[in-house]
């Protein structure tokens, strides 16, 4: 008479089998998607700076953008918003938070409007944001 069906011996090499590609697979997918999520919020800001360096340029006034260590504040004039992150995104900030302003010409100032010289660094986990003195935005990956 022939059995038909698997063995005790066969079900447990297939799922330690299983086991071990589940073992190694998850973080690697975890880490893609948390990888995923901040190179999202990193566009959206990149986005958001570009249209509120433009609103300073065509409504000549000045736009405040203050950085702390999870969110991003962006006013004009007395109008703010926030872009938040779930967890601490931003790195080594300093001054902690960082202010800083798009004066009516787009350029990088400080609260007097004199323009900042040094380039302004948004660091991430995963990215660099450059903002230089004369308003050019750069994504950078490390």
């Amino acid at each position: 008479m022939q059995n038909k069906g698997f063995t005790l011996i066969e079900l447990i090499i297939v799922i330690s089998i299983l086991l071990i590609i589940i073992v190694f697979a998850v973080p690697g997918i975890t880490g893609y998607q948390e990888r995923q999520n901040e190179e999202q919020f990193v566009n959206q800001l990149i986005n958001k700076l570009r249209e509120y360096q433009l609103l300073s340029i065509t409504k000549d006034l000045s736009t405040k953008i203050q950085v702390n260590s999870s969110s991003v504040l962006l006013c004009e004039n007395t109008d703010c918003e926030t872009l938040d992150y779930k967890k601490d995104i931003f790195q080594n900030l300093s001054p902690s938070p960082t202010l800083f302003y798009f004066n009516e010409f787009g350029d990088t100032a400080n609260s007097n409007n004199i323009i900042i010289t040094n380039d302004i660094v948004l660091n991430t986990n995963n990215f660099l944001i450059k903002v230089n003195s004369y308003g050019g935005i750069i994504k950078e990956s490390k």
